[in-house]
């Protein structure tokens, strides 16, 4: 498993996804189930597909659900981070992609 989360303000900018990694690895454990876990805590424009670390023979499953909301969009930037992330997505071509977005506009009295 790859995390992948936003730096954190500070000293230990990994320090969140780290310690998901060392969660999900403790209960892997528990069972007796092999696990690795690669830990990346960069702004999502910025990871590259070497940093995923992606085997050949691995069933690829990218899961990013309520997560790209916080990637700007065309309309702000022409260059825009969500379109560079989805190309990246794109070029590792995963066996399941799973993308959730909330739409609705927060001002208006119903969605």
């Amino acid at each position: 498993i790859t995390g992948v989360e936003f730096p954190q303000p500070g000293f230990r900018p990994a320090e969140r996804v780290e310690e998901t990694g060392r969660r999900l690895a403790d209960y892997a454990r528990s069972f007796n189930v092999p696990f690795e876990y690669v830990a990346i805590a960069k702004k999502w424009e910025t990871i590259k597909i070497e940093d995923l670390k992606i085997d050949k023979d691995e069933f690829l499953v990218v899961n990013c659900l309520y997560r790209s909301k916080n990637l700007l969009d065309e309309t702000v930037v022409v260059e825009s981070s969500r379109n560079i992330v989805l190309n990246l997505i794109r070029k590792i071509n995963p066996d399941i992609f799973i993308h959730g977005i909330v739409n609705g506009a927060y001002s208006a009295p119903f969605f």
